[in-house]
């Protein structure tokens, strides 16, 4: 639901849950684009950091014995 339909809905005289469930949608969106029918955002960007998550993990890693924690 966008603003404009939950204006329409109170002005059609919609039902007090229909407005607050439209009320509901247009926070979900705004806090977790995801969560919706076809929502994208936050969970695409997880995605891709699993991916690199994955593609590091099959990476050999190899210790010169270098510290490299010390700060200068």
């Amino acid at each position: 639901a966008t603003q404009e339909q939950v204006v329409e809905r109170l002005a059609a005289g919609g039902g007090v849950m229909q407005v607050l469930e439209a009320l509901l949608r247009l926070r979900q969106a705004a806090c977790h684009p995801a969560l919706l029918p076809g929502g994208r955002g936050r969970a695409e960007r997880a995605k891709a950091q699993q991916e690199r998550v994955d593609e590091v993990e099959g990476t050999e890693v190899v210790d010169d014995g270098v510290d490299r924690s010390s700060k200068i």
